[in-house]
């Protein structure tokens, strides 16, 4: 049994009243077999999905990669950076399929950044869906980007500060 950041079925509709994964703890259980039991602890109890057969699994093992198990025709990462001067930059930019399992390193797909970067999220498509932002068939947000970005911002020593990505406004 191991335990990993997010597991997410294709093509699941999510209701946070009816206690569906989504509305819960972002961990689950995976026995690593062909079906795979999810569990998520809620304040109200334990959440089971029952049927998560051959669901890809999306790990973010650090701030700059994310790890998918499974079998997608392509991916969009989404990630975050910062340039010399402390602005921010974003990018969602699809980075190829994954044949039972990969591990996307954002300096390898991206090249080099000034500050960062962070990968914020990451979208999966099966075969024959459009590969546009935002229409994944599978998708996973890094729940430590907040925390990552905290951390670059809080190290930075130049003039000014870094930028802040998830403030919304005229102003950061």
């Amino acid at each position: 049994m191991r335990y990993v950041r997010q597991l997410f079925t294709a093509n699941s509709t999510v209701y946070p009243d009816r206690k569906t994964p989504a509305a819960a703890v972002p961990w689950a259980e995976s026995d690593d077999s062909a079906e795979t039991r999810g569990e998520w602890g809620r304040p109200d109890g334990v959440v089971r999905c029952e049927s998560m057969t051959e669901s890809p699994v999306i790990e973010f093992p650090d701030r700059d990669s994310v790890r998918i198990d499974g079998d997608l025709e392509d991916v969009i990462v989404s990630l975050c950076w910062w340039d010399e001067s402390g602005l921010v930059g974003t990018i969602s930019e699809p980075v190829g399929r994954v044949d039972g399992g990969r591990v996307v390193c954002a300096h390898e797909e991206f090249g080099e950044f000034a500050y960062g970067p962070v990968i914020t999220g990451v979208e999966g498509f099966l075969n024959g869906s459009p590969v546009v932002p935002g229409a994944g068939d599978v998708s996973a947000s890094n729940p430590d980007a907040p925390s990552h970005v905290d951390a670059i911002r809080a190290s930075y020593d130049g003039p000014g500060e870094l930028d802040d990505p998830f403030r919304t406004g005229p102003e950061n």
